[in-house]
């Protein structure tokens, strides 16, 4: 609606100024008038059509491909906590998928009695390095040893101390974190017997994360191109992510023809979650070269850019375009460097063009 207004405002202000007498010297905007491919506006008519200008630079563009993918889980960062002892599980310090695990904090309390035997063996080995300073090598070895065995049942050296320090053992002992994640699986619940290797957690860090993606063949060689890419996600809006192709399946999915990709995508602030949707942007025929904003280009039969030769002043141009992106578009012929295009208000200039001078006025613009 806006838009046709201003329309309307440009038309009658030309259609005034067309009937209205003109009082300057005969001199001035000489030729303008025999020129048909150029429009005079006032600072009040650049205001109604908010024209903006901008300027042609040689700078480096890439054209640039889409396509969709999904957050999951980087693989590499699943941890698998497993029973080290015989024993019944006394207590669970974690029990709901998706809570969050820092390292050191703990996870569960076994009872064993083959771990409860080896403490009092650690702390009888202690006593005799009171009782027996004079077989002392041996005492140490001994000690040693079934410090040792401990530390291999779980316990950590903190543990070990508190053992030595209170020379009591305990019914129960603590196991704790050594990842920090998110518990994806539990497999116990409190009560439950379990021996040597059975598994109980699985803890995932989403320090980094995938994002499984699938692109059509013909798009493949772009992923060589440029191995970082740009990702978007409809959660996270206006920010931006890289990433990194770590796998391209090599097969093709018969039907899809597509191919499946994984993309590695650091996420050291969490705000990645598993099953987001993302939109994965892939840059390719990058070169440097004559660009201007998109906005600039008038499209119709003939491809036209408006430029301004002097304040106030504006010619038309047939341009020759090249590769583009979102935003800007490459220039092959009809401007140089330097040269200020209309980039807010073409469309209006050009009706303005059309109004003053005829539609056939675009017949004699310049290349």
């Amino acid at each position: 609606m806006k838009t046709i207004i201003k329309i309307f405002v440009i038309s009658i202000l030309f259609f005034l100024a067309a009937c209205t007498p003109k009082k300057e010297s005969k001199d001035e905007h000489a030729g303008m008038d025999m020129m048909t491919d150029m429009v005079h506006l006032t600072l009040h008519e650049q205001e109604i059509i908010n024209l903006k200008i901008d300027t042609a630079k040689t700078k480096t563009i890439f054209e640039t491909s889409d396509f969709v993918g999904a957050v999951a889980i980087d693989e590499n960062n699943i941890s698998i906590i497993s029973s080290r002892v015989n024993g019944r599980v006394e207590k669970l310090f974690v029990r709901n998928p998706g809570e969050e695990i820092k390292k050191g904090e703990p996870l569960y309390a076994v009872y064993s009695e083959e771990l409860l035997s080896d403490e009092n063996e650690f702390l009888l080995a202690l006593k005799q390095q009171t009782d027996f300073t004079n077989q002392k090598n041996i005492v140490d070895a001994l000690v040693e040893a079934s410090r040792k065995k401990l530390s291999l049942w779980g316990l950590s050296e903190l543990q070990l101390q508190e053992l030595a320090q209170k020379k009591q053992t305990s019914p129960t002992v603590t196991f704790y974190s050594n990842v920090s994640g998110f518990l994806s699986e539990l497999n116990i619940s409190e009560g439950e017997y379990v021996s040597t290797g059975t598994l109980l957690f699985k803890v995932v860090s989403l320090e980094t994360v995938w994002v499984d993606a699938e692109i059509y063949q013909s798009e493949i060689p772009f992923l060589y191109q440029s191995p970082e890419m740009e990702l978007e996600f409809e959660a996270l809006p206006n920010e931006i992510f890289k990433g990194q192709i770590i796998q391209n399946a090599p097969v093709l999915d018969a039907d899809k023809k597509v191919s499946s990709v994984k993309i590695l995508v650091a996420n050291s602030n969490g705000k990645l979650k598993p099953g987001m949707m993302a939109t994965v942007t892939v840059k390719h025929n990058q070169k440097k070269t004559l660009v201007i904003p998109k906005s600039a280009l008038v499209l119709g039969k003939k491809i036209l850019v408006w430029i301004e030769t002097k304040p106030g002043m504006y010619e038309s141009r047939m341009v020759e375009t090249g590769i583009e992106n979102k935003t800007e578009i490459e220039i092959l012929s009809g401007i140089q460097e330097g040269d200020k295009v209309v980039s807010s208000g073409t469309y209006l200039l050009n009706s303005a063009s059309i109004l003053k001078n005829g539609a056939n006025s675009m017949g004699g613009m310049k290349m």
